[in-house]
């Protein structure tokens, strides 16, 4: 059995008739209509019955209060207090670029912890970091619609589609609670894709070839290239609209695309990149009277105009950093 109490996170109050979810590990649909429904009563407690003997999901809501989830353990026995805090309902659909509903998609959320502007979240290729942040996973029904009976009360926030095949173009900043009252339409267009070959002095190389993508402005990702069959690289899923770029490139120095045009459902070629190799730069992490075996990441910076980093792991102490420029100075 789960036993619990529902709480206002700033007055402390009981809250009565709120909505209790219990969701086992196979229900990964977030409409709600996945888990089983509870409602606590006037002194915002709960009691159910009846659990599956394995590791469960608790979910609470409640009017004006955004969505608490946990984890409970299996066989766990505790009295479960979840304290929510203020809130707001978020509904719409999600279609594609010809106007079809999308069912099965799930709802991406700009996280929580990272200072977004909207041009960062425009220009950034969405991928694992930018996977929506809803717990259990927010995912359109079989008519494309989505729902969710309470949002954590950011300022505001930004949301998009997220499906195979397709990039999710944000939506405009959503406002709490003025503009969540108003349905979303979060559109799905045709990827961009980048394709190009790399040549040292005629000659065509292969790699692990990364291209950089800005997450906020203190965190920057990569996206890793994928190799065609005929051994050039391309790089899909790209938002169609101009970006700029640059491509990290193992043992040699990244090249600066500058801005690149992209257009959705269209493959942009760059061509053959002539690329520079660069320097290795070996060592160990010690701390004078020996190797630090703990040691995880060493970094270097290089680079006058715009600042560039590039890191290696470290093992037993030792690293090597590949792809250093020659006769500049550098910072380790």
């Amino acid at each position: 059995s789960l036993d619990g109490r529902i709480l206002d996170l700033k007055s402390r109050e009981p809250i009565p008739n709120a909505t209790v979810w219990i969701c086992d590990r196979d229900a990964t649909p977030f409409g709600f209509d996945a888990c089983a429904e509870h409602i606590t009563g006037v002194d915002g407690r709960f009691s159910v019955t009846g659990i599956p003997d394995e590791r469960v999901a608790l979910a609470a809501c409640a009017s004006d209060h955004a969505v608490k989830a946990k984890m409970v353990p299996r066989g766990a026995n505790e009295f479960h207090l979840l304290e929510l805090e203020r809130g707001w309902e978020i509904k719409g659909q999600v279609v594609d670029g010809r106007g079809r509903l999308v069912p099965g998609a799930r709802i991406g959320r700009n996280p929580h912890d990272l200072a977004f502007t909207e041009d960062i979240v425009l220009e950034t290729p969405f991928g694992e970091t930018f996977d929506a942040d809803f717990s259990p996973a927010l995912i359109t029904d079989a008519n494309g619609e989505f729902r969710h009976p309470g949002v954590a009360g950011r300022d505001r926030s930004i949301f998009w589609g997220i499906a195979e095949g397709w990039f999710g173009v944000p939506s405009a900043w959503v406002r709490s609670p003025t503009h969540a009252s108003r349905p979303l339409e979060l559109q799905l267009v045709p990827p961009a894709t980048l394709r190009f070959g790399l040549g040292l002095e005629g000659e065509s190389i292969q790699g692990e070839v990364s291209l950089l993508r800005r997450v906020s402005r203190r965190t920057n990702e990569m996206l890793n290239a994928e190799l065609d069959d005929d051994g050039r690289y391309f790089f899909g899923g790209l938002p169609g609209r101009e970006l700029k770029l640059r491509l990290e490139i193992d043992g040699y120095l990244p090249i600066d695309l500058g801005q690149v045009l992209l257009v959705s459902g269209e493959t942009t070629d760059l061509g053959q990149l002539p690329v520079v190799a660069g320097a290795t730069i070996t060592g160990t992490v010690t701390d004078g009277s020996g190797p630090v075996l703990e040691a995880r990441m060493v970094q270097v910076d290089f680079g006058n105009q715009e600042r560039i980093h590039k890191f290696s792991e470290v093992e037993n102490g030792a690293f090597s950093l590949r792809g250093v420029p020659l006769n500049e100075e550098v910072v380790l």
